[in-house]
């Protein structure tokens, strides 16, 4: 059976195109191998999902420091984890001998890119192995592929579906300054060319949670601005509301219902987000109407900032602005009310005349 899974690999490798059935067949035992052999007459095994397709694409863009739209082939060698390769789990390969065969199956196709490895190659190796992994017997075959690409490529310190790298573990609740900066919305949609980009909302997300409380496949729909300070983003404009708060639930069982209780602002233009994402945001009556669970967070306070009513106003940083503007038109005397009128404001009135000094000096002060 090991001569027939060495020369079924070498058959692989003998063109660029089946370099990448070389490198996937590493993936399967010589078990799964011979299955495949005498399941020839077996129905074609479907195609990648459309989850699964984006899990290859974050994959890919996380590997591209540059900015290029392009991957090196040193920079797939180094986030290569061979630790979590199938074969090497399995014990029936040693980690060195798995980046050596990684290596040697893009290295062609590196030289004919300038040492690039391009998308399409990237995901051809990812296709390959969804062909593949259909005749393993497990419970999920796409949970499988997802746990896979997820394992050899690192991406378990990213947050998905976004890709976003937090700047402290997920599981640890925001201390400091992260406990009251706001963070961003932030999701995957398809532009008018079908591709995959990233759009977002800043400042409309209380941080106030633990992301790693939250599903896996949610946690990167908030991220801080410094988490999103590399990443290509289209941000688009929030709405005016009053300050609203509206709750973030997700279904773990059927008819079971959990969430985090106001979380994101009103602000959020709901029509712009994609259906798939909108059904997580709903108001907090309705949440409760569900029997949603809410988990435990703990709110900071911010010893600057106070109002009257939490049903008023839009935030710290709107707050702000307004009293910027009652500073600087109290101090052009153009502050009207009933604190304000008349004498108070007839004595900042006063300081928009030229200074003078009225002190007596010997120096000539020109």
């Amino acid at each position: 059976m090991d001569f027939s899974f060495e020369v079924y690999s070498f058959m692989c490798f003998q063109t660029c195109s089946h370099m990448f059935a070389f490198s996937l067949s590493l993936s399967l035992s010589p078990s799964l191998l011979f299955h495949c052999r005498r399941s020839t007459n077996m129905a074609t095994p479907p195609t990648i999902e459309e989850d699964e397709l984006h899990l290859v694409q974050v994959a890919y863009y996380s590997m591209d420091v540059d900015g290029k739209g392009l991957v090196t082939l040193a920079e797939i060698l180094k986030t290569f984890n061979a630790v979590a390769h199938p074969r090497v789990r399995e014990g029936n390969m040693a980690p060195s001998a798995a980046t050596k065969r990684v290596e040697a199956l893009f290295a062609e196709c590196a030289r004919e890119h300038n040492g690039y490895i391009t998308f399409n190659e990237f995901l051809t190796f990812h296709k390959r192995l969804v062909n593949e992994a259909q005749l393993e017997k497990v419970m999920d075959v796409h949970q499988f592929i997802r746990d896979t690409v997820m394992a050899i490529w690192r991406l378990g310190e990213l947050l998905l579906p976004t890709g976003v790298r937090p700047l402290f573990p997920a599981a640890q609740p925001p201390s400091g300054l992260y406990a009251s900066t706001l963070m961003t919305f932030v999701w995957v949609d398809r532009d008018a060319a079908g591709e995959y980009v990233l759009r977002g909302v800043k400042d409309v997300v209380r941080p106030h949670f633990a992301r790693g409380a939250l599903p896996e496949e949610v946690q990167g729909f908030f991220a801080y601005p410094a988490e999103l300070a590399e990443m290509q983003v289209q941000y688009l404009p929030s709405q005016l509301a009053l300050q609203s708060w509206l709750d973030f639930v997700w279904e773990y069982e059927e008819g079971h219902f959990c969430g985090v209780e106001g979380v994101i602002a009103a602000r959020l233009d709901l029509s712009v987000l994609p259906d798939g994402v909108r059904q997580f945001i709903m108001p907090h009556d309705v949440a409760v109407a569900k029997k949603c669970e809410f988990l435990k967070t703990q709110r900071p306070v911010n010893p600057m900032y106070k109002k009257s009513s939490d049903n008023y106003g839009y935030n710290v940083n709107e707050e702000v602005r307004k009293t910027h503007l009652w500073k600087a038109k109290s101090l052009e005397g153009k502050q009207y009310g009933l604190q304000y009128y008349g004498l108070v404001g007839k004595y900042f009135a006063k300081m928009r005349a030229p200074m003078s000094c009225t002190a007596s000096t010997g120096m000539n002060l020109k």
